[in-house]
């Protein structure tokens, strides 16, 4: 009460000043204190990048001491950076940056970049596993729908920024039919084989510390680690027991999922996990288009777990 009351005296002694000074007291007081902020990142190619702000800027500073590059103002608010050589797609370059608002406003930013990789495969999550056991750990198991590289691409048990762990995936050639087996938390022997589909599979370590959660979940495939990245495919699954968090058990959970149904690479409730086992896992209903809704899945009979061959059809039934 003490401090509202000198402020309120000091305004009514300076209202009885000269109008300049009023003004400045005004000014002051009204005055923008607000930050700007980085709004968008992205990769637009090998070697340039764009970065868009909440407001209009100018650049205070911008450096790169890996690579040579030169920026331009495409916007008050939107800067392209341009890299004289291509970025590596798994290695990041360290870009620092500082930018001004018109109230003075400096924020400063400290950016890992990595280079867009233009032949990305069409993929989609085909079979998850996150009630692992010893004999059958977690697994994510990943299919190709086009021919493409998988290098640089980021798989993550949540949206950037609220996940416990990701990887960058290693360059694969990819056919269409061709399929990438994550063992999450496990060791495995990482190796490339043909399948009873005459396709090919990629088995890979990811050297994640801890298992997918068995309850509440959400994995994610980007097209990049870097920057915003764009979502290649996602899956969110629950066992609708939990009342925290919008039934999602923990609030990193809860943000991913909003943020992939935000985003439109979701529709709808999550997938049903409440039936998953370490033999019944969660798969992909094949000959259906992707509608990203939890109908695309289904829980396996017991037994039914696939990892690296083509999804059986069939599907748990709850006993009655």
């Amino acid at each position: 009460m003490k401090y509202l009351i000198l402020v309120l005296s000091s305004i009514l002694v300076f209202s009885c000043q000269e109008p300049s000074i009023r003004d400045a007291v005004n000014s002051m007081l009204h005055s923008d204190r607000q930050l700007p902020r980085l709004s968008s990142s992205r990769a637009l190619s090998e070697t340039e990048y764009e970065f868009i702000f909440s407001e209009d800027i100018t650049v205070r500073s911008a450096i790169c001491n890996e690579r040579s590059f030169s920026y331009e103002m495409r916007s008050s608010a939107r800067i392209l950076v341009t890299f004289s050589e291509k970025l590596d797609l798994a290695e990041a370059v360290e870009f620092y940056l500082a930018v001004e608002d018109r109230s003075g406003n400096i924020s400063s930013f400290i950016l890992s970049l990595t280079g867009k990789n233009s032949r990305i495969p069409k993929l989609m999550i085909n079979e998850i596993s996150p009630n692992g056991s010893d004999t059958q750990p977690d697994r994510i198991e990943i299919i190709a729908l086009t021919d493409g590289n998988t290098e640089g691409i980021y798989a993550a048990d949540g949206t950037k920024g609220n996940e416990q762990f990701g990887l960058v995936l290693p360059s694969m050639d990819m056919k269409q039919g061709d399929m990438i087996l994550l063992y999450w938390n496990t060791n495995c022997r990482e190796e490339s084989y043909i399948n009873s589909s005459q396709k090919r599979t990629y088995t890979l370590r990811a050297g994640s510390s801890t298992g997918l959660s068995g309850t509440n979940g959400v994995f994610v495939l980007y097209d990049m680690k870097a920057g915003d990245g764009k979502i290649l495919d996602a899956i969110i699954y629950s066992d609708f027991k939990s009342t925290a968090h919008s039934g999602y058990g923990t609030s990193r959970v809860e943000a991913s999922a909003n943020e992939i149904v935000n985003s439109f690479e979701w529709i709808g409730q999550a997938v049903d996990s409440s039936h998953s086992t370490s033999t019944r896992t969660i798969s992909r209903r094949m000959g259906l288009r992707d509608s990203n809704t939890a109908n695309d899945f289904y829980t396996t009979v017991t037994r039914g777990q696939t990892f690296g061959e083509a999804n059986i059809s069939q599907e748990y039934v709850v006993p009655e």
